[in-house]
């Protein structure tokens, strides 16, 4: 099957849209570093609730990436499961692919789904490690 150029394109800006805002988030957390230090810090009646809000920021920004990723998986593997074939009829690609039929296909399919299950364990897992850490600490 061959590649398209706009969707190629689109991919791009996508992944370049995507590093910059990334690099404004981390931009924007180091140059406010002091301000939030200070903000936790200000109250000591209020230390632990300000704790948790920034434990369930820092849950909530992680987790973003991986559960549009989840999504993106699971939808693909099941378009490749229904109708049998890699890549799904429908869907654009970026670089020239073999179209793959039948069992070859499912696998595909069923790798898919697998990873997108096992990416949505793990962001579960980090919720629950960053629950006990607050628990451990006795916020």
């Amino acid at each position: 099957m061959k590649a398209d150029p706009e969707a190629r394109k689109q991919a791009l800006l996508f992944i370049i849209a995507m590093a910059i805002l990334g690099g404004c988030a981390i931009f924007g957390v180091t140059q406010y570093l002091d301000s939030i230090k200070e903000w936790l810090l200000s109250d000591p009646r209020a230390y632990a609730g300000r704790l948790r809000i920034i434990f369930l920021g820092m849950a909530v920004f992680l987790s973003l990436p991986i559960c549009g990723l989840s999504i993106w998986l699971w939808r693909l593997g099941a378009d490749i499961l229904a109708g049998k074939r890699f890549p799904p009829a429908g869907w654009r690609i970026i670089s020239d692919t073999p179209i793959l039929k039948g069992p070859a296909a499912s696998l595909k399919g069923y790798l898919c789904k697998g990873m997108a299950f096992f990416l949505t364990a793990m962001m579960l897992m980090l919720w629950f490690a960053l629950w006990r850490l607050q628990e451990m600490l006795k916020l």
